[in-house]
């Protein structure tokens, strides 16, 4: 279940964030027309600096201080006009529904399908951004926080959905994506069925659509044109929001939930519950996204909670991912794996290797992963072609420059003596250059 949202922000303000919060709202309560353009300047170094959580205590704030005021004062413009544009901003992110689900709670909006219309009437938003402020509300009725699964949040999003206007042309993809996964996280597969059947005259044309979006919606034992009839039946529906829960990757919610879903073995199992059994293509990228995500993660840090994972409330936020718990709960969970494989699946569209800790990461989860298997690691799976060059150039790059306690090419198959000149030895310590393979 989702974190309390209150809980999360109260967690937050209790520690270094409370000034910088104090900061954002000094700034969202004293800006006039006068001053609007020193103080988006002003919040966008902030969010630069701090990253996501900047963003959403702006969001809260801003939230806050649009539902508690009337909109006759001067700074109240510019107060909306800032509201709008970081709704626009949030509503590409892969998580957005939680988002927009944080500024429906700090403006602690009457419980009411009313009070959600006269919400987005207010903020003037888009058609794509009511259908998040609607999936956010149910989202928070899910929580338990505002009720139940089936209340005014649910009857607000189908009232956008009745009657849709198929000349307004498909979704944009990022909001297509994100209300898409969050229908399959409803706990009724009928709820799940009805609004992926509302959705569906939404979606784009299959030529149009993108590979993501195919995979994720054409149905698996019909023609390729399937998808772009409007007259799919319901059961049918029901049956694709059952695939759609299981198409997504493990390292999409990895991404999304952040550092926390990993921080316990119990937590990051009911992650790999929520998707189909893994290969080694897709261990190979959840390596790939802790080596080159592992500080800094700027999506979703610890908003969004699975059924099964343990709440971070008041305990301090994980900094980086826990690669000793990926390993040991793959391991247990997918015995079945040949890790032997793995290295060699690096060769994917967005594998890359930032900085040494990466290389570090990386090496370390492989060799933990292998522990009593004698599997070395293959060093020819970097010596090939790679489709993905750059990716290849950053393992190449860190691998040469790492001590050999972290990577080593004395297994290299064709090798040089190092020649010894007294305490002069060329190779260096890992032997990279008596490696005729990597030369």
């Amino acid at each position: 279940q989702l974190v309390g949202t209150r809980e999360h922000l109260a967690c937050m303000l209790a520690g270094p964030w409370g000034s910088l919060a104090s900061h954002i709202q000094s700034l969202v309560r004293a800006v006039v027309p006068a001053t609007k353009d020193q103080t988006e300047a002003e919040l966008g170094e902030i969010i630069e600096c701090y990253g996501h959580h900047a963003r959403l205590l702006l969001l809260q704030c801003l939230a806050k201080e649009i539902a508690s005021h009337d909109l006759t004062g001067e700074g109240d413009k510019v107060r909306l006009h800032l509201i709008q544009q970081e709704l626009a901003k949030v509503s590409t992110s892969s998580n957005s529904v939680t988002l927009f689900q944080e500024a429906l709670v700090a403006a602690a909006l009457p419980h009411t399908r009313e009070a959600l219309e006269a919400f987005c009437e207010t903020l003037q938003l888009p058609f794509d951004q009511q259908l998040l402020v609607g999936a956010a509300a149910v989202q928070a009725e899910q929580t338990g926080q505002a009720g139940q699964a089936s209340g005014p949040g649910l009857a607000f999003l189908q009232s956008r959905l009745v009657d849709v206007d198929t000349r307004r042309g498909p979704l944009a993809e990022p909001p297509l994506l994100a209300l898409l996964h969050f229908i399959f996280t409803l706990p009724s597969s009928e709820a799940r069925g009805t609004l992926l059947h509302a959705l569906r005259p939404l979606f784009p044309p299959l030529d149009q659509a993108s590979l993501a979006l195919r995979a994720l919606l054409a149905p698996p034992s019909k023609g390729l044109d399937a998808m772009s009839s409007t007259t799919t039946s319901l059961e049918a529906d029901i049956a694709l929001a059952e695939r759609v829960a299981v198409t997504c990757k493990a390292t999409q919610f990895m991404k999304d939930l952040g550092y926390a879903c990993v921080a316990t073995a119990s937590s990051f199992a009911s992650v790999l519950d929520q998707v189909q059994p893994l290969t080694e293509e897709d261990v190979a990228q959840i390596l790939g996204l802790m080596a080159s995500t592992h500080t800094n993660l700027d999506e979703g840090v610890g908003l969004q909670r699975l059924e099964g994972m343990e709440s971070t409330v008041g305990a301090r936020e994980p900094t980086t991912w826990n690669s000793d718990v990926v390993v040991d709960v793959l391991r247990e969970k997918f015995p079945g794996l040949r890790w032997s494989r793995v290295p060699y699946l690096f060769d994917y569209p967005g594998f890359f290797l930032p900085d040494p800790k990466g290389l570090s990461i990386l090496m370390a989860s492989y060799t933990r992963a292998t522990t009593g298997m004698q599997e070395p690691f293959p060093l020819e799976a970097i010596f090939g072609r790679w489709k993905n060059v750059p990716g290849q150039i950053s393992f190449l790059r860190e691998a040469i420059a790492a001590p050999p306690e972290v990577f080593s090419f004395a297994s290299s198959p064709r090798q040089q003596p190092p020649l010894d000149y007294g305490s002069n030895i060329f190779g260096t310590p890992n032997q990279a250059w008596c490696s005729l393979d990597l030369i």
